[in-house]
């Protein structure tokens, strides 16, 4: 959970071209870090979701692996949206947690 709570403490808005730079020069680099050998063996393996903070409010939405070669997409029936407080980051990184696993 602390892992958690930095990362909501830290993260920040990217600009597409910053998104873009990532996706196109940091494919190998990330999935070398992760010890993975593709994308496909990345999404079949792990979970995540996307965090969003926008007009005091916070978004959490799950992933899902699509299967075969389709990657993962938004699982919006388990979204959770909630009002965005400094206060509220231990129950914030809880919801995370419980929807990774």
């Amino acid at each position: 959970s602390k892992v958690i709570l930095e990362g909501l403490r830290q993260s920040r808005s990217i600009s597409e071209s910053e998104e873009e730079e990532i996706r196109n020069n940091g494919d190998k680099k990330l999935l070398k870090a992760l010890k993975e050998p593709s994308f496909k063996s990345l999404y079949k393996n792990s979970t995540s979701c996307n965090i969003v903070v926008e007009n005091k409010e916070v978004r959490i939405t799950p992933w899902k692996y699509l299967g075969g070669n389709k990657g993962m997409a938004p699982d919006s029936a388990r979204k959770v949206t909630m009002e965005f407080s400094e206060t509220k980051y231990i129950e914030m990184a809880q919801l995370v947690m419980d929807m990774l696993n």
